[in-house]
């Protein structure tokens, strides 16, 4: 099942992909002062889906408030847009700045609290509020990906922050223009076997209950987890890496809630598209992600952990080298594809923040309404280093038309435990073993 293009729009990528990408292309003169355009292709998925990003930060010394608002303004150019029909328009007006409740004293409270706060696309794609010890933004993930967090996050502080500034192009350049010689390099069977893979991955199935109310958000649950704790950390384990873990911890936890071994696996994994070694914020590259299907194939119940890893390793090298993630951007331009009566594995792992003072906590997450996650079992995690303490945030996504609120506790609690207490070199068969007695 298709979401978010026409019928027309789909005709037209698959007859034509490049030409099709050029529509939306920046070539064209005219439109070369830009300060409106048509929403792209790949954009229309989190229009359609109101997909939000939450960003917070927490700091012991007020005065560093008003740095923190100027970098978060220069950098994320959402405050200065707003959806106008099917265009995305710059806008002059000035930023709105909403008061957190004093009570907030938690970057988790703060990007909760901003997240229920109502937004207006028709005025602005993003959302600011603070108090005294708190900063918090909301922005549409059209405009928004954590990458753009991550990079933003250690220059939060900086003064004197140089940011790429173009007086010319006033809206975020759509990731299938930057990469649109990959993605036409691609043929319509690469894009039809990305969306065939969705079919493998591990999965949750439903439990459908239609009798919420239609516009309700997703629910979410988050654990915090010293690495200490965790198997990927333990020197023995040199080479099994935290997303080698997430990765193995999913698929663990699905055969569990399953009640079934399978002998194919997988993820799909979101991969950030910047150039890591490029320092420099640049506000015009927003929401630059794709990503991949990641299998370990050919596993039965004697499969050890660490060999689940390992084959799923193998695979995400072996298709970043092959440039599968520009089929799945390709795919994905088409409209977001859920294959079945089921929730696939999805995960998003952003990276690590070091928090250093006055900044003192530190959260990003996303939220988006139940109805468009349906065909979603999505984790996000993320790093935080905190003075000596270093924490994996983890948190799993759930919609409540199709997952009830015990299996989504129950699917952290595998997830977690998996993580911390199943030894890699355990074979399949008794890691399920050893969930089951929880």
């Amino acid at each position: 099942m298709f979401y978010h293009l026409t019928f027309f729009e789909r005709r037209s990528f698959r007859k034509n992909p490049e030409k099709f990408i050029s529509l939306f292309s920046f070539s064209d003169q005219r439109i070369m002062a830009l300060i409106r355009r048509k929403i792209a292709p790949f954009e229309k998925n989190f229009i359609f889906s109101d997909e939000r990003v939450q960003f917070a930060v927490c700091v012991d010394n007020k005065n560093v408030i008003p740095t923190i608002i100027k970098n978060i303004k220069n950098s994320f150019l959402g405050f200065s847009l707003k959806i106008e029909g099917d265009e995305i328009v710059h806008h002059s007006n000035p930023i709105q700045i909403d008061s957190l409740p004093n009570h907030i004293h938690t970057a988790k409270d703060a990007a909760e609290h901003i997240a229920k706060m109502p937004a207006d696309y028709s005025q602005s794609l993003a959302q600011l509020a603070i108090n005294d010890s708190t900063v918090a933004i909301s922005v549409s993930h059209v405009v928004c990906d954590g990458g753009l967090i991550v990079k933003l996050f250690p220059h939060l502080l900086n003064e004197n922050l140089v940011i790429k500034h173009n007086d010319e192009i006033k809206i975020p350049i759509p990731v299938e223009y930057r990469f649109a010689e990959e993605v036409s390099k691609r043929t319509q069977a690469d894009f039809d076997n990305h969306n065939h893979g969705l079919q493998k991955l591990s999965r949750i199935y439903w439990e459908r209950n239609d009798t919420l109310p239609k516009d309700i958000l997703s629910n979410y649950y988050i654990t915090e987890t010293p690495v200490d704790q965790l198997q990927c950390f333990k020197k023995e384990n040199k080479g099994f890496n935290l997303t080698d873990s997430l990765w193995t911890a999913m698929v663990v936890t699905d055969m569990a809630l399953n009640n079934q071994i399978e002998t194919c696996a997988g993820v799909n994994t979101c991969i950030d598209l910047r150039n890591p070694k490029e320092t420099e914020i640049d506000p015009l590259t927003a929401n630059n992600f794709t990503a991949v299907n990641v299998f370990a194939e050919n596993i039965n119940e004697k499969t050890t952990i660490r060999e689940i890893g390992r084959k799923m390793r193998e695979d995400f090298i072996q298709k970043r080298k092959r440039g599968d993630h520009f089929a799945c951007l390709g795919a994905m331009m088409q409209g977001f594809f859920f294959p079945g009566p089921y929730g696939f594995s999805m995960l998003s792992n952003i990276g690590k923040f070091v928090v250093k003072p006055p900044v003192t906590d530190v959260m990003i997450q996303q939220t988006i309404p139940a109805k468009c996650v349906e065909g979603l079992a999505a984790v996000l995690s993320f790093s935080k280093q905190i003075g000596d303490k270093n924490i994996v945030v983890t948190r799993v996504q759930q919609s409540p038309f199709v997952m009830s609120d015990e299996k989504a506790q129950k699917q952290l609690k595998y997830l977690n435990y998996v993580m911390e207490n199943v030894p890699i070199d355990v074979e399949l068969a008794k890691a399920l073993d050893i969930i089951k007695k929880l």
